[in-house]
């Protein structure tokens, strides 16, 4: 990017050397480093900023995590109950035919099915190294940070509704696993 001054003021730095300092809104090449004159004024906390925003993707990224092990845990529960019910039934001569170890076993399947529903749908969006290239490499720093802490807010409220749904199924699967325990016992009870 080339340097745009034209009516620039000088200042002297402490090592004697000369540099020209752009005006507000101009943008300039000092040491490699492009820097723009007025936006560190504008948004005096912008490193601050830029810094709780990156770590925002991290946190986001944890709480899905952590959503996405407690469906997988209740998945677990819920095949392990699927394969264990029928083996306890045949051992302890229980009928098959009940509608309660049938009712038992669809809300099993239910639960199984919201619970990878959740595991398969949502996503958070995440800055792809090629969005980077073709879009924000040209900026100024100071663009570049302002623009990834706008971009941080847009991807922290999708990632905060995918964790809600994620959350909605996780409890109807919940339900759903107490349904068929509770048709277990019941079947149990009756046979």
């Amino acid at each position: 990017m080339e340097s745009r001054i034209e009516e620039s003021e000088t200042v002297s730095s402490s090592n004697a050397e000369t540099m020209q300092v752009p005006v507000r809104g101009e943008v300039v090449k000092i040491d490699g480093r492009i820097l723009e004159h007025g936006l560190e004024e504008q948004f005096p906390s912008l490193e601050l900023a830029y810094d709780i925003a990156i770590a925002s993707f991290e946190q986001s990224q944890k709480r899905l995590d952590a959503v996405d092990g407690k469906h997988q845990s209740l998945t677990a529960l819920c095949v392990a109950s699927f394969v264990v019910l029928p083996t306890i039934a045949r051992a302890l001569d229980i009928s098959f035919r009940s509608p309660y170890f049938v009712i038992a076993i669809v809300f099993i399947a239910l639960a199984v099915f919201f619970s990878v529903v959740s595991l398969k749908g949502g996503t958070i969006d995440r800055l792809h190294p090629m969005r980077l290239f073709e879009n924000w490499l040209d900026l100024p720093e100071g663009h570049f940070r302002k623009d990834a802490i706008y971009f941080a807010g847009e991807s922290l409220d999708k990632a905060q509704s995918v964790i809600e749904w994620k959350w909605q199924l996780h409890t109807i699967s919940i339900i759903f696993y107490f349904l068929s325990i509770l048709f277990a016992a019941v079947w149990f009870a009756t046979s």
